[in-house]
């Protein structure tokens, strides 16, 4: 007997392990069916709690606090875990020569040859505006037509990884992009090789006001410039749909329709792979927009943008965030707005407020290769009405402070943008939303 089990302990051993697999299996089999629940068809609305103040409470001097409000998820995790966080790579300001000499490559004009103009009118309460500025001529007022370029390092890199290739070895061969290209964007913000690998399969939502009857033709006519992935109604990534999820367009808007250009064209840029969900709200009412929201997040969309703010004294009741749904809200174009009033959507708890930078190429060796600094157009905010949320600890603010994050917003260095037949030459906070 013990001879036999010498003999056969290699077959003995092989046979406990499936025995014990098939067990495992079968346990994780059924605490996974007794613990499985159905995924709701519509997205779950988590309530921005209205704030508990002091009877003498007063809105000035960081002085008016509110009662704690729920975090996200995401806001949570980084508060129970702050010894995590770690600064960035030190990044220099970009010097003017640098921002010279990238508005001249794009344009052929310099700094005083131009000026900036917002695309909408600021709106009255309980509207919004959209975050976007055009690039305009100083003398005229008329639309700076830029140099449109094709780039097309994104197809040398795609094409050399599936032969094998180390991506770094490629991109580093490629030629400077132009400053207002997505290849300028991806580099700048390290998102080269993730633009090609990653968003396949995730849904973006964008959510602006009114109709762009051309937003479809514009898209495809921007990604064949820049050799980005088609993306199409016909061959599903691309969907338009009204603020209920029908197709009853709005009516068209002339600001509006440029904003809806720069925020397509943004998402390609950094997300090529990534699906996009555009809803169109019937007007630029709070409401409305929160409608268009809830559309997006019922329809599937895992981030929001909403690339347009509206300021007021209060917070707007009308306004949710979405479950398990990263909304990431434009701070506006107005710098910062001082006491007794803030940005809305992107002052709540729970929505990721996106300010505003000048981005260039560093004039100096630095680590990153780019200079980049806050721009003066970058709106931000104490909003006393909510607490300090834990995770995000501001000196000289005793409520919400925002932006949390910023990107490449100053027109001067913006994106080039297609719109309506022409190119133009856009920035703002709704670039970097």
């Amino acid at each position: 007997m013990t001879r036999w089990l010498r003999r056969h302990a290699r077959w003995l051993a092989a046979a406990l392990i499936v025995v014990l697999a098939g067990g495992l299996a079968l346990a994780l089999r059924t605490a996974v069916s007794a613990h499985a629940q159905p995924v709701p068809r519509v997205a779950q609305v988590r309530a921005i709690a209205p704030p508990v103040l002091a009877p003498a409470a007063r809105r000035r001097g960081g002085s008016r606090r509110a009662g704690s409000i729920a975090p996200s998820h995401g806001q949570a995790a980084a508060a129970s875990a702050p010894n995590r966080i770690r600064p960035g790579v030190p990044t220099p300001a970009p010097s003017s020569q640098a921002e010279s000499l990238a508005l001249r490559k794009v344009t052929g004009l310099t700094a005083a040859q131009v000026s900036t103009r917002a695309v909408c009118q600021r709106a009255a309460a309980g509207h919004a505006s959209c975050a976007a500025q055009l690039l305009v001529l100083r003398s005229t007022g008329a639309p700076v037509r830029p140099h449109v370029t094709r780039y097309s390092s994104l197809g040398r890199v795609r094409r050399a990884l599936a032969r094998g290739a180390r991506a770094a070895t490629v991109v580093a061969a490629a030629a400077p992009p132009s400053a207002d290209t997505p290849a300028y964007l991806q580099q700048a913000y390290d998102l080269s090789y993730l633009a090609q690998t990653g968003g396949s399969g995730d849904t973006i939502g964008v959510v602006d006001a009114y109709d762009d009857p051309t937003a479809a033709s514009d898209l495809s006519t921007y990604r064949q410039q820049y050799g980005l992935p088609s993306c199409t109604t016909s061959n599903g990534c691309f969907r338009k749909v009204d603020q209920n999820g029908g197709s009853s367009w709005p009516g068209p808007d002339s600001s509006w329709d440029q904003e809806i250009s720069l925020d397509l064209d943004a998402v390609s840029a950094v997300c090529p792979n990534c699906h996009i969900l555009l809803v169109e709200a019937n007007t630029d009412s709070f409401s409305d927009l929160q409608t268009a929201m809830q559309t997006a997040a019922n329809l599937g969309a895992k981030q929001i943008s909403a690339s347009w703010d509206g300021i007021a004294s209060g917070v707007p009741a009308v306004f949710r965030t979405f479950s398990g749904v990263a909304t990431v809200a434009a701070t506006g174009d107005s710098g910062y707005l001082g006491a007794d009033q803030d940005a809305y959507p992107a002052a709540l708890p729970g929505v990721t407020a996106a300010g505003g930078t000048s981005l260039a190429p560093a004039a100096t060796s630095s680590a990153r290769g780019y200079g980049e600094s806050a721009w003066s157009g970058g709106g931000s905010g104490c909003d006393v009405l909510f607490a300090r949320p834990a995770y995000q600890p501001a000196e000289g603010c005793d409520g919400r402070a925002y932006a949390d994050l910023s990107a490449d917003a100053d027109p001067h260095t913006g994106l080039t943008v297609y719109n309506h037949g022409t190119w133009s030459l856009l920035g703002g906070t709704s670039l970097s939303t």
